[in-house]
């Protein structure tokens, strides 16, 4: 297994160690309620960063691949997860809503999508080809995109306009610091989903660079800011609805 340096993974390092941290504080807070579904968030963030950096560095196509695939626990859960804390931000008392029904009937997409992720080059229904393109500081994976891509696509712009809604809705409502935890978030989700529209509409400043994951050490800090100036999960939510 060889890599070779590319200054595009200083910034992805940057947000694996900051999406990390909070990943550590979130876990260690994980009875209040968001926590949880805050680690998995930043969970998700390392994955996809790492992987993300690793997959540019790689010099082995089939490498790239593994990579570029592995990124998919990142890819399917971020979205998900978003969901999850919106709903506990947006609702102190969630469990009228996350219920075992609610898992069950919104978990299969991302699952599948993985499973399909790791067995793509079987069925080409996330990646239907793949090949090399060197550009001047780094290689890229391009990828042929598979109609399961496409059903993931929809399902995770519509968790996260889901999510950011409900968010949208507590920065209305709420006042001090929960005011501020909701415009923290709100930073946090948008950035890299502005990346991804960016880079799938093939506008990126940078050919076959994906701005997504670069785009999370906005997010990670963020969320760090959400934590440290806002307390987030430190305090419990006040809306009842």
């Amino acid at each position: 297994m060889q890599f070779e340096y590319t200054p595009y993974i200083i910034p992805l390092i940057a947000a694996a160690l900051i999406s990390a941290a909070v990943a550590v504080f979130a876990r260690a807070r994980r009875s209040v309620g968001g926590a949880l579904a805050l680690f998995h968030i930043a969970l998700s963030l390392v994955i996809w960063t790492v992987g993300y950096a690793l997959e540019i560095a790689a010099t082995d196509p089939d490498m790239k691949y593994v990579w570029g695939t592995i990124q998919y626990f990142g890819i399917a859960l971020a979205p998900y997860a978003w969901l999850v804390f919106s709903i506990t931000f947006a609702y102190g008392d969630s469990a009228r809503i996350l219920t075992k029904r609610f898992f069950f009937l919104t978990a299969p997409i991302p699952t599948v999508t993985i499973l399909l992720a790791l067995t793509t080059k079987w069925h080409g229904l996330i990646w239907s080809e793949y090949h090399v393109a060197p550009q001047a500081d780094f290689s890229a994976l391009v990828v042929s995109r598979g109609l399961w891509f496409w059903v993931h696509f929809a399902y995770s712009y519509i968790l996260i306009l889901a999510g950011s809604i409900l968010i949208g809705r507590a920065l209305f409502k709420r006042q001090g610091l929960y005011r501020g935890q909701a415009a923290a978030l709100l930073v946090a989700v948008l950035a890299p989903w502005v990346g991804n529209a960016l880079y799938l509409t093939g506008n990126s400043p940078i050919p076959y660079l994906d701005l997504t994951p670069f785009a999370f050490t906005v997010t990670a800090a963020a969320l760090a800011w959400a934590i440290f100036g806002f307390r987030l999960v430190e305090i419990a939510p006040i809306a009842r609805e």
